[in-house]
């Protein structure tokens, strides 16, 4: 306590900078553990813990980059306190002001906090959440962050995910599309990190209605540009959220002009990785992208139950699609449906990668999204649905 107290709060006046910068990093250990011994017996010291960094962002004397960026980067583990301890529009107002600083350490710091905070705030199902004025400035701090260093870039595109994914927008929404505009650039103009953030951030924008209502006009593209994603990128991870970020637009039915597309990329992608490796499913191949292989392998069957369930291929061309890769088709069905069935009386084996895969895999499937995949493919192709006859419908 004495320590608390007396000698932190002196860190953030102490002459030595790199005394100042060990008293901010020594913030980033509160935790929860810290609130439930301070809170009740000792709630002055604990709000004194909490107004270190504010008082070093908030005012004029701290000239030194390391000592505002290390403040910066403390709030970033304060935000995910309870919200009876720290005050979000607080934490925001002194991130934004740390945002504006010439220092590069500082605007980095300063984004990774702010996409906490931003998260912090979506997930939040009660208590106050960040006013409309605050989020629409962290939206515009995030998209000049999207047009910086990929550090920076990165952060940004993640923090304007969790904002998409907590508004409801209305036409006096300003920022949405430019928020679009910065994710569908930074999907092929930044590092893998940057990359694979931008596929989180447009499954939120597709997982949100009244998202889709304000930018009906650009989903199409964005949808196009996940395929690339999907089809070209050589980092696995980034395939993997592409695909993931797919899946949520088929269960929205935002497909429009694309499902041709979506069928042929998806297909010839699971073809790909399927003759890649001859050996075994998700065997190493030697490349550190190769870990992700089980993982990439089962989103895209999620993503090809869930176009598949939710729309039956119709147009002569989608039709063809599956008739020259129904072997690869049912193959991916046949897993999914190993893994609904690794509990029952059969005691199917199957491979702890595919179970961690499907698992981890998104949106959550269930059973019945796989049999109305399972009829809807039937169906076009003029087979029976037998879900226990894959092999026989493949050989056909």
């Amino acid at each position: 306590m004495d320590a608390i107290d007396n000698q932190l709060p002196v860190c953030t006046a102490h002459p030595s900078a790199l005394t100042r910068v060990a008293g901010m990093l020594a913030l980033t250990r509160v935790n929860l553990h810290v609130v439930k011994c301070l809170r009740d017996a000792h709630p002055d010291s604990l709000r004194t813990l909490i107004a270190m960094p504010l008082k070093v962002l908030d005012g004029d004397r701290e000239k030194t980059a390391a000592v505002c960026a290390a403040a910066s980067r403390s709030l970033g583990f304060l935000t995910v306190l309870p919200s009876d301890v720290v005050d979000l529009e607080a934490m925001a107002s002194s991130l934004l002001r740390a945002s504006a600083d010439k220092s590069k350490s500082v605007k980095i710091a300063a984004a990774w906090s702010m996409a906490n905070l931003a998260a912090v705030n979506a997930r939040k199902k009660e208590g106050k959440t960040l006013s409309e004025a605050t989020v629409s400035a962290l939206a515009r701090v995030f998209i000049e962050g999207a047009r910086q260093g990929d550090k920076v870039r990165a952060n940004a595109t993640r923090g304007i995910g969790h904002l998409i994914a907590s508004v409801a927008f209305t036409p006096s929404t300003d920022w949405l599309g430019e928020a679009a505009q910065s994710l569908a650039s930074c999907l092929t103009t930044g590092n893998a990190k940057t990359q694979w953030n931008a596929c989180l951030a447009i499954a939120s924008l597709f997982g949100n209605d009244s998202a889709i209502n304000a930018g009906s006009s650009w989903i199409a593209f964005m949808i196009r540009m996940l395929l690339l994603c999907v089809r070209d990128a050589s980092n696995f991870k980034i395939r993997m959220h592409a695909a993931a970020a797919l899946a949520v637009a088929t269960s929205r039915k935002c497909l429009f002009s694309t499902y041709f597309d979506l069928l042929s990329i998806l297909t010839s992608s699971m073809e790909t990785l399927t003759k890649q490796n001859t050996v075994g499913f998700g065997s190493s191949q030697g490349a550190m992208d190769f870990k992700y292989k089980p993982g990439l392998m089962c989103q895209l069957t999620v993503t090809l139950a869930c176009l598949l369930s939710n729309e039956a291929p119709r147009d002569e061309d989608s039709i063809d699609v599956l008739k020259k890769k129904r072997r690869v088709v049912f193959g991916a069905f046949s897993w999914l449906s190993d893994y609904f069935d690794r509990s029952s009386d059969a005691k199917v084996r199957i491979d702890p990668r595919f179970v961690k895969g499907f698992d981890a895999a998104s949106p959550v499937i269930a059973r019945d999204v796989l049999l109305g995949a399972i009829e809807n493919v039937a169906s076009a192709l003029n087979c029976a649905p037998d879900v226990k006859a894959f092999e026989g419908i493949c050989i056909a």
